[in-house]
């Protein structure tokens, strides 16, 4: 028999070079986000996605039948002898030393050639209730789009950015199992599967193309039994030959000795070493918690999902459950705001005893999505909810709408939303919900004292829309993401309509007066329309919000300028309405953001006004009428983001800038320059 070991493949001189950089594709934010939040993230997703009730019954989940995750660090203070250890290592240190990324000690343990004497930590999750990798592990090539194969073992294994789930799947875009490896300071990981066929054993390494003496390997390799050509196979426990192994792994990892279907995965040399506060590996039993809390309260308060953390060795287990969720919130420190206070989720919480109580009669029907225009309508419906909006009574919607794929074929489909007042927050929020994922960077009524939960059904069309808006992280809806918008028809407005649904009840119900004052704009401005979308009491859809700080123009008082949308860009002119102009003024401008202040968050690789030398980009356009641009003279300098102009002729100025991501929203900001 073939020796089981790791096995790379050896690179043609014909074949293109490309190393894996799968953490790039998930942005800065995703990658930044703690360890504990990634895998959390990704392996229950994953894990839902697989579920015995879902899979097997047409979609339709039962709290009889959950899915249970287990995250087990006992490893970390019981490693894996070195005995024991040194069987599933042999073949990979020298193509560890070979590479950079590697976790510096796993990489000098290598170098000398003392990596199989030393003990291993690892840590283990594992899945039951779901259906486990299925189909033919010697699948090399997609199956034929109308085949009902079941292929998830070939998606997991042998594809990189390329997904095979359905249209009512949270995960999408094939990246999430980069998590696994790149929680590893070895970059690699174990994965074993039961199915109603067999248990299969296979390991995995993603590294980037390397040398070892003199020989170029692929970035991918597997601890495996090779076939001739070099393809990996799974050990099978059914096969006598491997029996054994597959034994020993299970004893040795302490894996679930099963006879359902489920997943197993083992990650040795788990990136622990970098646990200090503000990591991004920091990992321990309480950040797990609060990762699964903040991201899956909602299937585990419905019965759909529960999830036990162990702890390293002495620490009490936690199992997260509906029984439990309530109580293990404490874990939650209350030094957040809104969402992230163990006393706003158990408001949460709270919620759902009475949404199972309702009847279809006590949800108030909204036939098209809410706008914050006095000629919606549902205008009066709306605000006739006020008198039990103000006693804390919670107000169920369901709120219908249409979406549209690029083919041609119309949806109906609606989405449901829970509100109600609450003084006792210092400040609103509303968690939405696609799915069983929460999507956790989107907040549209901090400025309210209300609490909502807004829920897709992963069954409606919306969903799908909605998915294909986010990034592969799954953190955000993107209403001018080019990939939903290669799949459907206008869904910039479908999206934004879900985000603004409840800041847009509000408005009726809060009396608060609603259409956009063309003459009074607030000093820090997102205008809509290519790119750059609309904030204001008014905005019907189509905008992201920011959270910079907003000082409103004093009622009555007409600004100074008025902005508008031009393609690619903005419009900015001088307001014949007002006599006190500046003379010279800063505008700056900025990429949006999910949470915080846009332009703490400018990149210059967004765009420039000027280059690092100082000089005016072509990156943008600027055309000028009626005044000059004001060079910096290195005194006060504005920033790459940012232009000083002198208005000279206010009866005829127009300031246009063009040329900005097209699906990114932009704010902008007009002060007097006061250092002239």
């Amino acid at each position: 028999m073939t020796e089981i070991k790791w096995h790379f493949r050896k690179m043609e001189r014909t074949e293109m070079n490309q190393d894996i950089e799968l953490g790039e594709m998930f942005g800065d934010e995703a990658i930044n986000e703690p360890l504990s939040v990634r895998l959390v993230r990704e392996v229950i997703q994953n894990s839902l996605d697989a579920s015995v009730a879902k899979k097997l019954k047409s979609g339709e989940r039962t709290v009889e039948e959950p899915v249970r995750i287990r995250f087990s660090l006992d490893g970390l203070s019981n490693p894996l002898p070195a005995a024991k250890a040194s069987r599933y290592f042999s073949g990979l240190q020298e193509h560890l030393v070979a590479v950079e990324g590697i976790d510096e000690t796993v990489r000098e343990k290598s170098r000398i050639n003392k990596l199989l004497e030393h003990d291993v930590p690892f840590i283990v999750i594992e899945d039951d209730g779901t259906t486990g990798l299925r189909g033919d592990p010697e699948r090399y090539d997609d199956p034929d789009p109308d085949s009902t194969d079941i292929d998830d073992f070939y998606w997991f294994f042998r594809n990189v950015g390329r997904s095979g789930k359905g249209a009512t799947e949270n995960g999408s875009w094939g990246l999430g199992k980069w998590v696994l490896p790149d929680a590893s300071g070895a970059s690699v990981f174990f994965a074993l599967t039961t199915t109603d066929e067999d248990t299969l054993l296979m390991g995995q390494s993603v590294l980037k193309e390397h040398h070892v003496n003199g020989t170029k390997f692929a970035p991918h390799g597997y601890w495996s039994i090779p076939e001739n050509d070099g393809f990996a196979m799974p050990l099978r426990f059914s096969n006598h030959d491997h029996h054994s192994t597959v034994s020993g792994f299970i004893s040795d990892f302490g894996l679930t000795q099963r006879d359902e279907p489920g997943l197993s995965v083992v990650i040795p040399f788990p990136r622990v070493s970098d646990a200090v506060e503000g990591s991004s590996y920091r990992l321990d039993t309480k950040e797990l918690i609060k990762a699964v809390v903040h991201n899956y309260f909602y299937p585990i308060v419905h019965g759909w999902l529960e999830v036990r953390i162990s702890g390293e060795s002495g620490e009490i287990p936690a199992n997260i459950t509906a029984d439990t969720i309530h109580d293990i919130v404490d874990v939650i420190e209350a030094t957040g705001v809104g969402q992230w206070t163990a006393r706003s989720y158990r408001r949460v919480f709270n919620m759902f005893e009475e949404i199972s109580a309702l009847s279809t009669s006590d949800y108030t029907i909204l036939t098209v999505p809410p706008v914050a225009d006095d000629e919606y309508i549902h205008a009066e419906d709306l605000r006739a909810l006020e008198k039990r909006y103000k006693v804390g009574e919670l107000l169920p919607f369901v709120i219908n709408t249409k979406v549209q794929h690029k083919n041609g074929s119309e949806f109906d489909t609606k989405f449901n939303v829970y509100l109600r007042q609450d003084q006792d927050l210092e400040i609103g929020h509303d968690y939405f919900i696609r799915g069983t994922l929460s999507i956790p960077r989107i907040d549209r009524i901090k400025d309210f004292k209300a609490l909502a939960l807004i829920v897709v059904d992963e069954n409606e069309p919306l969903a799908e829309m909605l998915r294909d808006s986010e990034p592969p992280a799954h953190t955000e809806w993107r209403p001018r993401a080019k990939r939903v918008h290669n799949r459907w028809t206008r869904p910039q407005n479908r999206i934004s309509s879900v985000m603004n649904s409840v800041r847009n009840i509000l408005s009726f119900i809060e009396n608060q007066p609603s259409g956009l004052q063309k003459d009074a704009f607030l000093d820090l401005f997102a205008i809509p329309g290519s790119g750059i979308a609309a904030e204001s009491s008014g905005d019907s859809g189509g905008g992201t919000k920011t959270e910079s700080p907003r000082k409103p123009i004093e009622s009555g008082k007409p600004s100074p300028f008025t902005v508008s949308p031009i393609r690619g860009g903005i419009s900015i002119n001088a307001s014949n309405s007002v006599d006190d102009m500046p003379e010279r003024v800063i505008v700056r401008a900025a990429y949006d953001v999910p949470r915080g202040n846009p332009f703490a968050k400018f990149n210059e690789n967004d765009f420039a006004f000027r280059n690092k030398n100082g000089l005016r980009t072509t990156l943008l356009r600027i055309n000028l009428v009626g005044g000059d641009i004001v060079e910096d003279d290195g005194k006060s300098p504005v920033g790459a983001n940012a232009i000083r102009l002198w208005v000279k002729d206010r009866d005829n100025f127009s300031f246009k800038i063009s040329g900005f991501d097209q699906y990114r929203d932009v704010v902008v900001k007009i002060d007097p320059d006061e250092n002239n």
